[in-house]
Order: C-alpha cells, then structure tokens, then sequence
C-alpha cells in the first residue's frame, strides 16, 4: 500500500495529500523532522547512514524523517525514533526548538533528553548501521572532516542556539584538543581590544555555538599564520588554562604543524601576561 503524505503552502496550511514519491510543485511543502537525543554529559545521539543509501552513505547525523499524513510533528518524532533506534521520546523530556524552510518542506526541530544504553538500541537494519554518542568537539571535528551530513547543520545550529539561550552547561575546553576546529575571528591580527586598546598580534576568535566558562563562546589563538583572518579551520593543538579565570583558550593552528609552549607564550603574552596560566597538551 502506498505511502501517504500532507502538503502544506508556504504559510503551513494544509492542501492536500499525495503518495511519497511524488513530484512536490515549486509553490507546496511537506513537513519533515529532526530529531537530536542528548544525554546528561552533553553528548549527542548520532546514527550512520548505511552504505547502500542513495543519500550520504556512511555519513553521520540525527534521527528523523518525513510525516505521514494527518500525523503531528510530534507524532512523526516518535514514530522515526522507534522505526530507526528502537527508542520512544518522552514528551516530557522533550522540546520543540524550532523550524526552518528548505526548498519543498519544513523541517521541525527536536531536542529529546535520554540516557539510553546504545547496547539496548535496536536499529533499523536498512537505513543505520551505527549509533554513538558524540561531544560537541567530536560533531564539529566530524563536520569538518566531511563525515557529518552537511544538510542537517542547520538543525544542529538551532539547537545549539536554543541550549545557549537556556544556559547550557560549558563545553569542555579539553574536549577539542587534537581536533579539527573551525573558527570565526573577531579580534583579527593588528585590531585593538575595544576596552583596553592593547593590539592583537595575532588573530583571535571564538567557536560558534559553544559557552565557555564565562559565558561567552569558547575562544582560540590562531599561531603560525601571519596575516590577518576572517576565518580560519585547524588543529587545536594545546589549551591554555588559565587558573585565575574561568576562560579556557584553545590553541589552533594549521593541520600539520606543532609549535612548543615556550613559543605559545611568547605569540600570547600580550594578553595572557595578566592572567595565571599553564598550557595543556
């Protein structure tokens, strides 16, 4: 028996129903879903694709998938995570964060607190062939290693967002040591810091999405690049850890490269001179 769906206009009203698969026009949308489990250590579910699929096989990302018609987001929620993982949301330990439009649907974003075993899951042979629970240092170090489905980072950023907003727990500076960072500057090489006027001789930045200690993004050094930047993706390699502060500093640079902590210091004592540190490999 074929499947069903809903269409919707792009004011989300509905128009009618047709079977999956079916040509969907320019101007009507389906509703899909996103689902993101996470645990009490701020880790993400992840689910692989399989090899077969015809859609980033072998790639990581969330749960989900499109409603059948006349169900509810939430009930298309549950109905993906028990199809795919073998796991039903509470609802009461879940939360709607948001929806974005992508050409010909809507996509619901959810966010579902659980500390399942991933020994007690049952997949869903045809579509996930492994399941594991990721840091958020792990999931950007696998977005930029091409391991990550890249539509989805849309989603993952609305929930990263909505944790900021409800104070999420800091990340952990250590968790990104040795990974693949991606950074956005907003202290570029040669600026001046708009409170104390001392110039940044190297380009410093933050890490999008992420609480540090101080409630800001978690930020980072850029060493072995002399130019300034407005963006940059590397290794970190070292974490100053300042011990008289509660804002951590990671240490980035390009992928291949080590430098000693005696030259970390020296690039970042125009700064870190006034605060109590040591350097964490």
């Amino acid at each position: 028996m074929p499947e069903i769906i809903d269409l919707y206009d792009n004011t989300r009203r509905f128009v009618c129903s047709v079977e999956r698969g079916s040509e969907i026009p320019d101007d009507l949308n389906k509703i899909s879903v996103h689902v993101w489990f996470i645990n009490n250590k701020q880790e993400f579910l992840l689910q692989q694709r399989v090899a077969t699929a015809k859609k980033f096989p072998n790639m990581w990302g969330q749960t989900g998938g499109g409603a059948q018609t006349g169900e509810s987001s939430w009930d298309t929620c549950v109905r993906e995570s028990v199809e795919e993982l073998g796991l039903k949301p509470d609802i009461k330990k879940s939360v709607w964060v948001g929806t974005f439009k992508r050409p010909k649907d809507f996509v619901d974003v959810w966010l579902v607190h659980t500390d399942a075993n991933i020994d007690d899951l049952k997949l869903q042979q045809t579509e996930v062939q492994n399941v594991k629970w990721a840091t958020l240092a792990e999931i950007q170090h696998m977005q930029n290693t091409k391991e990550f489905i890249p539509s989805i980072i849309p989603s993952f950023n609305m929930v990263l967002n909505y944790q900021k907003m409800m104070n999420a727990q800091p990340v952990n500076a250590r968790d990104f040591l040795g990974k693949l960072v991606h950074v956005q500057m907003d202290r570029p090489q040669g600026s001046k810091h708009p409170k104390h006027g001392f110039t940044y001789e190297v380009n410093y930045g933050f890490i999008p999405n992420t609480v540090s200690g101080d409630g800001e993004e978690l930020d980072a050094y850029i060493l072995a690049v002399d130019a300034p930047l407005a963006t940059f993706t590397g290794r970190c390699i070292a974490i100053i850890h300042r011990t008289n502060d509660n804002d951590d500093k990671l240490v980035v640079v390009p992928d291949g490269q080590n430098l000693t902590n005696e030259y970390i210091e020296q690039k970042t004592a125009f700064q870190e001179q006034w605060f109590k540190h040591t350097i964490v490999r």
